[in-house]
């Protein structure tokens, strides 16, 4: 790994990790202002956003950072935000036809509007976030990070007696502000549209159909896979459980998606630097693998012993219960987070046949066993069980990732087996003064505390090792 690319991803990486604080604690506070079943009513109109967004540009907008000429980049950029108008006033269609015909989703036509203006506002800030890749500017990319969050928080904060629609009205104007700013960083780049024609616009969907008839319907189902628990979950069971665990995904998945997010970029701009050399690209990914391993699961296994306690300190009673959500949730999100940078393997490689065969492979599977434990088991039966099968499914994929960039699959089991060594070693005084001494608080926050100094102090050193 490359000095240059290490230095990428910390820049992104800070703006991750600031819009997570502002977020960890405005989210304290909005846990406090809105309730299990108003985050469950948020949660269906943001899965709903959510799955549309992701093919707000057809992932046009993925083949700007592979682009090899000024010009051929600007014209993507322009077919990206052109599709985005389109997707955008089709949204709203698909929000009013499903709030008709579907009773548990009647609430999603009275916000037909405002999905079709995220879901723009989106795929414009997809657009404008490839084009930055693109460029190299990296840094706003991540100031924008900070920026969308900050809006989302302070705006679901600001207006909380509206109810839900409170938090449904911060995510455009998160998007809008953060659009803003990339048009004023881009204005002579998007002056340019006006030698935009037709014919560009053909070619671009002619040389890039495999992003639109490939990768698109791909990472819809993938999306769609994601947000099946709460479209399920919200016609089996009370909307108290479904605001459980919408509440729990979007703490973990959020922070995690935002950072895999942040290391992403700058691996597929390294990945197509490199395409030729396979020897650097088997190190390279190795290393890239197991680092990502040590830094996500030793914070994890801490929020694992310690959640119940963090959660009755700092949220209120309603979500009493949400710990054993989270415990459930985090260890497919292990593999969530290992396997996000390395997805866009297919995008280097041009293999997003593979991608959409296991998408749909992966949503039947998923829509199957969903249907099967809400109709057979309790809530959080069924929740453990859709997880195990989202871990093996994870693995599987994992697994085509690595085959596909024709990475030796020893040489990065090795790498992990000794990264859970490591990690085992610094969090096992804490697992021991946890279960078998649980009266000794100050012993158990000393342990713990020097256990996460010992994790920072390896992470750092291991940092320090690639940059070199």
């Amino acid at each position: 790994m490359e000095k240059k690319f290490l230095n990428n991803i910390v820049i992104l990486l800070k703006g991750s990790t600031i819009a997570q604080i502002i977020t960890f604690f405005c989210y304290l506070i909005i846990s406090k202002l809105y309730s299990p079943t108003e985050f469950g009513e948020f949660s269906l109109i943001y899965s709903i956003i959510s799955i549309i967004s992701v093919v707000a540009t057809l992932k046009i907008d993925q083949a700007i950072p592979i682009s090899r000429k000024d010009e051929e980049a600007q014209k993507i950029l322009f077919s990206s935000i052109c599709i985005s108008i389109s997707i955008g006033i089709l949204s709203i269609i698909i929000a009013i036809i499903l709030g008709r015909f579907i009773e548990s989703y009647q609430s999603v036509r009275n916000y037909s509007l405002i999905i079709g203006v995220t879901v723009f506002l989106i795929g414009l800030k997809q657009t404008f976030t490839s084009y930055s890749v693109y460029k190299n500017q990296f840094q706003l990319n991540s100031n924008n990070q900070v920026t969308r969050a900050s809006v989302i928080n302070v705006t679901q904060i600001t207006f909380f007696k509206l109810g839900t629609f409170g938090l449904i009205i911060a995510q455009p104007l998160g998007h809008l502000i953060a659009n803003l700013n990339y048009i004023k960083n881009y204005l002579p780049e998007l002056t340019m549209i006006k030698k935009f024609n037709i014919e560009d616009f053909r070619k671009v969907l002619k040389n890039y159909k495999d992003f639109i008839f490939l990768l698109s319907p791909a990472t819809l189902l993938n999306t769609l896979s994601a947000n099946l628990p709460i479209l399920v979950f919200i016609i089996a069971f009370e909307g108290y459980l479904v605001g459980l665990y919408a509440f729990a995904y979007r703490i973990l998945l959020t922070p995690i998606s935002m950072i895999a997010g942040a290391i992403s970029q700058p691996f597929l701009k390294k990945m197509t630097e490199n395409f030729s050399n396979k020897e650097y690209i088997d190190g390279f990914l190795s290393v890239l693998i197991s680092n990502l391993y040590f830094f996500i699961t030793f914070p994890l296994v801490m929020l694992y012993l310690f959640s119940q306690d963090l959660f009755e300190i700092f949220l209120s009673n309603e979500w009493t219960n949400l710990y054993e959500v989270v415990n459930i949730l985090i260890p497919w999100l292990i593999f969530i987070f290992l396997t996000g940078p390395i997805s866009q393997i297919y995008t280097v490689y041009r293999k997003h046949n593979f991608n959409l065969i296991y998408n749909i492979f992966s949503l039947i599977i998923k829509f199957l066993v969903l249907i099967v434990c809400a109709a057979e088991f309790d809530f959080y039966t069924s929740l453990k069980i859709y997880v195990l099968v989202n871990i093996l499914l994870t693995i599987f994929q994992f697994n085509l990732l690595l085959n596909i960039a024709s990475v030796k699959k020893i040489n990065v089991f090795y790498k992990i087996v000794t990264s859970s060594i490591s990690i085992i070693t610094i969090v096992a005084p804490t697992i021991i003064v946890k279960y078998y001494l649980p009266e000794n608080y100050y012993l158990i926050i000393f342990v713990a505390l020097s256990s996460c100094i010992i994790y920072l102090w390896r992470l750092i050193k291991k940092l320090r090792k690639v940059a070199i």
